[in-house]
């Protein structure tokens, strides 16, 4: 918003910058969701927990040991990571955090993934938006935590997030836990949308269960 300070600037421009202030006056911003307002109204509360897992699984943890952040909106994922690198500020750790959301094209993310899943590297902590593990975000099946800072809008969102934090079969250790991922799910419990959201991610668990179920015992069924 500087003024050019050039001869003749302000007498040439003066008609149009009063329209405009005048039209800019009557501009109301974009009004923020419920939805948005919560992630944003939460986002400060999760310190405790952010700094218990990232003392957990990071700082005290094996080099190989790492974490995912889950949010939706771009200012929720931008105070998580400022509180994220205030945790690791007072610690010796030489950890890089790293971010995939809407706007990371899709090489980037690979690089960024293939970093985080290398266990030799300094990328252990991952923030992703939720909506952005439909599209070039594979298996991040070496977390040890993970945190959903926001709620996804819909049970798809939860449980395809979910999905990329499984391990294949092959994988995972049948003598040990240490192949289990630790999942934490942070609701507003005192902010009513964020409950009804809530609810319905329950019901949503359930319905797919269920068909799931049914699923399973027509194929016994069949058999």
């Amino acid at each position: 918003s500087q003024v050019d300070d050039q001869p003749g600037s302000d007498c040439e421009s003066t008609e149009s910058d009063a329209e405009g202030a005048e039209t800019s006056k009557n501009v109301e911003p974009p009004s923020m969701t419920p939805y948005h307002l919560t992630g944003l109204a939460k986002a400060p509360s999760l310190y405790p927990l952010l700094n218990k897992v990232i003392c957990d699984h990071i700082i005290s943890a094996p080099p190989s040991s790492a974490v995912v952040l889950f949010a939706h909106h771009l200012d929720v994922m931008d105070y998580i990571q400022g509180m994220v690198e205030d945790i690791l500020e007072g610690s010796d750790m030489q950890t890089t955090t790293r971010r995939i959301d809407g706007s990371t094209p899709m090489p980037v993310r690979e690089t960024i993934l293939n970093q985080f899943k290398s266990q030799t590297g300094s990328v252990r902590i991952l923030i992703v938006a939720i909506t952005a593990c439909g599209v070039g975000v594979s298996q991040m099946a070496i977390a040890a935590a993970a945190v959903f800072c926001e709620l996804p809008s819909n049970i798809a969102w939860l449980l395809q997030a979910e999905g990329r934090l499984a391990r294949p079969r092959s994988q995972v250790s049948h003598t040990t836990e240490a192949s289990e991922c630790e999942v934490y799910i942070c609701v507003a419990t005192n902010v009513a949308s964020d409950r009804r959201l809530w609810n319905r991610l329950q019901k949503g668990f359930h319905d797919v269960a269920a068909v799931m179920n049914k699923g399973s015992q027509a194929k016994i069924g069949r058999a």
